[in-house]
C-alpha cells in the first residue's frame, strides 16, 4: 500500500487532538483557503496597496486632473479587483473563538454581515456609471462632462475601504519576526499616516475655497494669493504645504480670506493639537527604542571586554567569545521572546505552542512526520518533557567517541562536521546540514549505543534535543502508539544490527535513509491493522 493510504488507515485510531478546525463537504469545500494562507496573504497585500491608490488619488479630483489612459486602466482595473474580492470573501475562512471555520454556508454567512453590503454599495454604483462613462466619453458633450463628475464624485465611497486598511496591515505586521524591523515600520507607518492625513486636509481646503469661489461672493485663497490660473499640481502642494504648516511651527504665505476658510482653519488647527502631538508622540518613542537598544548593547559589549581583559582572558579564548556572543546578539535582536501573556494560557495550548516551536525541525524524521499526522498529543507530551534546546559556537564539540550517547539531536541552524575512524584506521567525514539530517537515532531504541565519532559546529549553530530515556516514557502512555513505535525500533535495530560495524555512524543523511524508514513505518502500519483484524475474526468466531 501506498505511504498515503496507509496512514489513512492508521488514522482513525490514532486521532486524538481536540477540533479546532470546523471543515464541511461538498465541491466548494476544495476550493476553501485558510486565513492565513500565503495566496490570501498576497491578495490582501494587494488589495492594501489599491486601497492606498484610492486614498491618494480621489481626493485629487477636487483639482480636477486631466483624465489619461492610465487613470482610466486603473480605475477599471479596481473596479475589477474589487468585484472578484467579492468572491474571493466567501472562498477564505475565518476564525472565531479560536476555531478556524472553514464550512462555505457559514463563510457566507458571516461575510454577508459583515462586508459584504458596503462592497455592494461600493461596486455596483461604480460599474454603473464607470459603463455610462465609458460609453459616452467619445461625445465630448456636456453631459458627458457632468457624468464625469458624478463618477468621480461615486468614487469617493471607494475611501470606506479604509476601514480594512487597519487588519490588512495587522496581518502583515504580524510576518515581522525582529522587534527592530518592527519599531523602524511603525516608524515608518506614523509618518505615511501624517502625510495623509495632511493630504485630505490640503484637499479638503482647496475643496472649500474652490466651491465658494465658483458662488462668486467671497474672496478665496485660491484668487487673492493667485493661485487660479496655476497648474493643478501646483495648487495641490500649495494647499499641502499649507496644511504642513497647520501641524508643524512651520508658516508660509497661503492664508484663509473669508468665514468659512477661517473656521475651517480653526478646526483643522484644534486637530492637530492632539492629532500631531500623538503621532510625533509615537515616533518619538520609538526612536527612544532604537536608541535604548543601540545603548544597552554598546554598554554590555563594553562591559564584557573589560571582564574579559580584567580576568586575563586569553586572546583566542576572547575572540571566540566576542564572535560568538555577537552573532547571538544578533540573532536575539531578529528573534521574538516569549511575551508575558503567554503565562495566562491554558496547560493544553501552552503545551500546544511547545509543541508548534520544535515541530518544523522534528518532521524532518519519517517517524516524528506518522506522530504528527496522526497522535499530536503524543508530540505535545515530547514537546513539553522530552525536548530541549542547545547553542553551539563555532569550533565547539557536541560530543566524543565512546562517549554514551543519551540524547536525538536535530540540527536548526547552522553547519556541523562528523568525523570517525573506520576499521582500518582511515578518517571519514561527514557535513550535517539543517532541516534533512539527525543524529543519533539509536539512542531512542537502544540504552547502550555509545557515539562513534567526533561532531564539531564549522559555524553557530542551534540543536533541538530529544532525551531518550523520556521518549520512551511517553510513548508507553498511549498503547497503540506505543505498539507502532516498538514495531518500527525492531525494524530498525534489525537493519542496523545487519550493518557492518565499520560502516556504522552518529549521523542520519536524510537524502538517503528516509525512504527506507518509511518503509520501516508501513510495515509497523500493516502489522498494526493485521493484528486488529485478526482480534476482530477471533472474536467473531468466538
Amino acid at each position: 500500500r501506498s505511504w498515503n493510504s496507509l496512514q489513512g488507515l492508521y488514522s482513525n485510531v490514532l486521532k486524538d487532538e481536540p477540533v479546532l478546525l470546523q471543515t464541511g463537504a461538498g465541491a466548494l469545500q476544495r476550493y476553501i483557503s485558510f486565513p492565513a494562507s500565503p495566496y490570501r496573504l498576497i491578495w490582501d497585500f494587494f488589495g492594501a496597496i489599491l486601497i492606498m491608490y484610492d486614498s491618494l488619488v480621489i481626493p485629487l479630483q477636487v483639482f480636477n486632473p486631466p483624465e489619461t489612459d492610465f487613470s482610466t486602466a486603473a480605475d477599471v482595473f479596481i473596479l475589477v479587483f474589487w468585484t472578484l474580492n467579492i468572491v474571493a470573501s466567501v472562498l477564505v475562512g475565518y476564525v472565531k473563538n479560536g476555531v478556524t471555520e472553514m464550512r462555505p454556508s457559514r463563510i457566507m454567512k458571516n461575510y454577508m454581515m459583515t462586508w459584504f453590503v458596503a462592497d455592494l454599495v461600493v461596486v455596483v454604483p461604480d460599474w454603473v456609471f464607470t459603463m455610462q462613462s465609458l460609453g459616452t466619453s467619445k461625445t465630448g458633450t456636456e453631459n458627458s462632462l457632468k457624468l464625469l463628475r458624478i463618477v468621480r464624485l461615486v468614487r469617493t465611497v471607494r475611501l470606506i475601504r479604509l476601514l480594512k486598511l487597519r487588519w490588512i496591515f495587522a496581518v502583515l505586521t504580524d510576518l515581522l519576526s525582529s522587534e527592530y524591523s518592527s519599531i523602524l515600520v511603525n516608524i515608518g507607518k506614523m509618518i505615511m499616516m501624517l502625510c495623509i492625513i495632511n493630504h485630505f486636509i490640503a484637499c479638503l481646503f482647496f475643496l472649500i475655497s474652490d466651491l465658494q469661489r465658483e458662488n462668486g461672493n467671497e474672496a478665496t485663497w485660491i484668487e487673492q494669493c493667485g493661485f487660479a490660473e496655476d497648474p493643478w499640481e501646483y495648487q495641490y502642494l500649495s494647499a499641502f504645504h499649507w496644511s504642513m504648516t497647520q501641524f508643524t511651527p512651520a508658516s508660509m504665505d497661503v492664508q484663509p480670506h473669508n468665514t468659512v476658510e477661517r473656521a475651517f482653519s480653526i478646526a483643522v488647527v484644534v486637530f492637530a493639537l492632539v492629532g500631531f502631538s500623538y503621532l510625533v508622540g509615537s515616533i518619538t518613542n520609538s526612536q527612544s527604542q532604537l536608541r535604548s537598544m543601540t545603548e544597552d548593547a554598546s554598554k554590555q559589549f563594553w562591559t564584557l571586554r573589560r571582564y574579559l581583559k580584567h580576568n586575563r582572558v586569553p586572546l583566542a579564548l576572547s575572540c571566540r567569545i566576542q564572535r560568538y556572543l555577537e552573532h547571538a546578539w544578533q540573532r536575539k535582536k531578529a528573534s521574538v521572546s516569549e511575551p508575558k501573556l503567554c503565562i495566562l494560557l491554558s496547560e493544553q495550548l501552552c503545551n500546544e505552542l511547545k509543541c508548534a516551536r520544535s515541530l518544523p525541525h522534528l518532521l524532518v524524521h519519517p517517524l516524528f512526520e506518522c506522530l504528527y499526522k496522526n497522535s499530536c498529543v503524543s508530540l505535545q507530551r515530547l514537546a513539553v518533557s522530552a525536548i530541549s534546546w542547545r547553542n553551539l559556537a563555532r569550533g565547539d564539540n557536541l560530543f566524543y567517541p565512546n562517549e554514551v550517547a543519551t540524547h536525538l539531536y536535530f540540527v536548526v541552524e547552522g553547519k556541523l562536521h562528523y568525523v570517525r575512524l573506520n576499521n582500518n584506521g582511515e578518517r571519514t567525514c561527514e557535513w550535517v546540514d539543517r532541516a534533512e539530517d539527525w543524529i543519533a537515532e539509536p539512542v531512542l531504541w537502544t540504552p547502550t549505543w555509545v557515539h562513534l565519532g567526533t561532531l564539531g559546529a564549522v559555524s553557530e549553530a542551534d540543536l533541538v534535543l530529544v532525551d531518550g530515556e523520556i521518549f520512551g516514557r511517553i510513548i508507553r502512555l498511549n498503547p497503540v502508539v506505543l505498539q507502532l513505535v516498538s514495531s518500527y525500533a525492531r525494524r530498525f535495530m534489525d537493519w542496523a544490527n545487519s550493518i557492518p560495524h565499520g560502516q556504522l555512524s552518529d549521523i542520519s543523511q536524510g537524502e538517503d535513509i528516509s525512504e527506507k524508514l518509511r518503509s520501516f513505518i508501513d510495515g509497523a502500519v500493516t502489522e498494526r491493522a493485521f493484528s486488529k483484524r485478526k482480534a476482530s475474526l477471533t472474536d467473531s468466531l468466538t
